[in-house]
């Protein structure tokens, strides 16, 4: 794994050292994995599942290398590094870009959720990448207030709301899980 998250993305979506992959860092194109790099969407397709990919995706703006052209069937997130709102964002639906409402962690758990409800009769891989936290640190007031209240700067109480807000994600994204299990 690496300090740097484009790599450890690489590593993680083909179980090999993000060196042999291409991705060396996060920017200047050191961010773009090779498009023969088999991922585990390439893979669990020739098993018969349906993939997708919601949130950063951050190796490779530009098919071959985007999620689509890894191998996911369905793509909901943005390709890039740096977002630059966290509140109504302009996202991409596969390729097409998508005005959105809402906060971004509640958008893409919304996604996922909806996909696994999709697909809960057949197998699938949902692989979500929230981008928080991580600057702009942007977060729903109910979040940022509650440790602003305990005497926390701006800065750590927004990121430690955008924590709390994954994990509450988090959370309903089990319980779709343990849902679908249950149909």
């Amino acid at each position: 794994m690496s300090p740097f998250c484009s790599p450890t993305r690489a590593s993680l979506l083909t179980g090999r050292y993000s060196l042999r992959t291409g991705v060396t860092s996060v920017t200047h194109g050191k961010e773009v994995m090779r498009n023969t790099e088999v991922t585990l969407a390439e893979a669990l397709r020739t098993a018969g599942y349906r993939s997708a990919c919601i949130g950063k995706w951050h190796n490779g703006e530009q098919f071959p290398h985007t999620a689509i052209g890894q191998g996911f069937d369905e793509f909901f997130g943005f390709n890039g590094g740096h977002y630059v709102t966290y509140f109504d964002p302009v996202l991409l639906r596969g390729t097409q870009s998508e005005q959105t409402r809402g906060y971004i962690t509640d958008l893409l758990t919304d996604e996922a959720i909806a996909f696994i409800e999709r697909n809960r009769s057949q197998p699938f891989f949902c692989y979500v990448a929230f981008n928080a936290p991580h600057t702009p640190t942007q977060v729903p007031d109910r979040f940022f207030d509650a440790f602003r209240v305990k005497g926390l700067d701006d800065r750590l109480s927004a990121v430690y709301g955008m924590c709390r807000n994954i994990d509450e994600n988090f959370g309903r994204l089990l319980a779709a899980l343990a849902d679908s299990l249950s149909a």
